[in-house]
């Protein structure tokens, strides 16, 4: 009688835990959908997505997926208009993640997000700022200065322009 009530619970806990290989399959199966389209207009499988993109994080913290599906959600509810989760996905995986591949671009899109889409000069920089603390070494990390820069009033948009035009190849010359 121990031996079947033992079963039965290791039975229902296996059937409530979430079965990784599943949720990867669904949460794929979503972003191929996502990456094919020019927009999202599906917003029941927008929030779906990253509801389970965060199931996922959740139950498989170690899983080398969870990060990069915590930033595809936080794309996914830039792009559905929805800031505040974008923010709290990247904040999520910032402090979960803070050295992984996805979180310097995560704390980058912060400030971007802040700077075009919300039109906030002042959060753009401090995000700009913060992500140039914790991520001074990263790809990114001179077009955050430049936007700071930009923002600040420290340099004019045309003198970018004229940056610009001056690293254009020269191609008047043929061979």
């Amino acid at each position: 009688m121990k031996y079947a009530a033992a079963l039965i619970f290791v039975a229902t806990l296996m059937a409530c835990t979430p079965n990784a290989d599943k949720l990867k399959a669904e949460l794929k199966e979503m972003d191929d959908v996502f990456s094919k389209a020019s927009s999202i207009s599906d917003l029941k499988m927008a929030a779906n997505f990253i509801a389970k993109s965060e199931r996922f994080a959740k139950a498989f913290p170690a899983d080398s997926l969870a990060p990069l599906y915590l930033f595809k959600s936080a794309g996914v509810a830039k792009t559905t208009g929805q800031f505040d989760e974008a923010y709290r996905l990247w904040d999520k995986l910032l402090a979960e993640y803070p050295d992984n591949f996805w979180a310097p671009p995560a704390a980058f899109l912060k400030g971007y997000t802040a700077e075009t889409e919300l039109m906030d000069r002042d959060k753009a920089v401090t995000y700009f700022e913060e992500f140039l603390k914790r991520y001074p070494e990263s790809n990114f990390a001179a077009q955050a200065q430049r936007q700071i820069d930009l923002l600040k009033g420290n340099v004019k948009p045309e003198d970018l322009v004229k940056e610009f035009e001056q690293n254009l190849p020269d191609t008047t010359v043929v061979e």
